[in-house]
């Protein structure tokens, strides 16, 4: 009578994943604009362009799996405490946060996290050095 309830919820999921995915490629996109000139100059310090591609995207899996884990556990402690809730009635009776379930939110999360600083990092890495020297911005 429903319709399909899961069909529903997993599109409002996977929206969701690709909104913050548009916000995090943003964010991380400025970032990267905005240090020009870290990356010439470690360009000129002997960094190769794998060497700084590498450094930025491996930053942005970091902030992003960080923030995924803090999010985890914050649901984990919310869930907990609304199973143990007396107005939580059947609804939430038996419900938990599984290990499978973290693994999947911090794999989703080190995902959106490469997804929004590779494309960033590649322009950022095959800028010439002489002009991210130059940059003003």
């Amino acid at each position: 009578m429903l319709g399909n309830v899961k069909a529903f919820i997993l599109s409002i999921c996977v929206a969701v994943v690709f909104a913050t995915l548009v916000v995090s490629a943003t964010t991380m996109a400025m970032s990267i604009r905005e240090r020009t000139r870290e990356v010439a100059l470690l360009k000129t310090l002997g960094f190769t362009l794998a060497g700084v591609l590498t450094l930025f995207v491996c930053e942005g899996i970091a902030l992003a799996l960080s923030g995924g884990l803090l999010g985890a556990l914050v649901a984990n402690g919310i869930v907990a405490l609304m199973a143990r809730s007396p107005q939580a009635g059947l609804f939430l009776a038996g419900i938990k946060v599984t290990p499978g379930t973290m693994l999947v939110a911090l794999s989703v999360a080190a995902f959106v996290g490469f997804l929004s600083t590779f494309l960033p990092s590649y322009r950022a890495s095959q800028t010439n050095i002489v002009d991210g020297l130059r940059h003003v911005g």
